[in-house]
């Protein structure tokens, strides 16, 4: 009996220790995609900003820029992208 309730003992300390290692994991990763999404926003609107003048992209940087938004969306960047995207997607693209 003493046998059956260490088990089960050992059965809840090695279920609670998983548990913790995938909260952990789990914060981790929101904060990782955060991050990537943080870095994605600053490449967009540093792009923006630095052709918003000119109105016109290079091709490279165009490719760029929409690979960016793309992600950006993907992890569930916000609407005020979407805004700067409806803009550049008018400019001129250059060679």
């Amino acid at each position: 009996m003493i046998q059956l309730i260490l088990k089960i003992c050992g059965g809840i300390v090695t279920v609670s220790a998983a548990t913790v290692t995938i909260f952990k994991i789990s914060k981790w990763t929101k904060n990782l995609i955060e991050g990537i999404r943080c870095q994605l926003r600053h490449n967009i609107v540093s792009t923006y900003y630095r052709h918003l003048d000119e109105k016109q992209l290079r091709e490279y940087e165009f490719q760029e820029y929409t690979k960016s938004f793309a992600a950006y969306k993907a992890l569930n960047g916000n609407s005020f992208i979407d805004k700067i995207n409806d803009e550049v997607t008018k400019w001129k693209i250059v060679p």
